[in-house]
């Protein structure tokens, strides 16, 4: 991720592996595969989405288990 910036087409990409592992039901030894891809996806994404937000002026951003909270002043 160059400057923090996230390419159209990987980031399609890390998506499409993300709903790739919800949505298809594969055989066992893609499951793995496709649930750590899945899962180093969702984390750098999450991790992009909350420093974003942390650097928007007039917010505060606090990430709790399964909830994102933004207060605005």
């Amino acid at each position: 991720m160059p400057r923090g910036k996230l390419y159209e087409q990987e980031t399609r990409e890390k998506f499409a592996d993300i709903a790739r592992y919800i949505y298809i039901d594969s055989t066992p030894v893609n499951d793995f595969k496709f649930r750590e891809k899945s899962q180093k996806h969702a984390q750098e994404l999450i991790g992009f989405i909350e420093e974003s937000l942390g650097n928007a002026d007039g917010c505060i951003v606090g990430y709790f288990p399964n909830e994102l909270v933004i207060l605005n002043f």
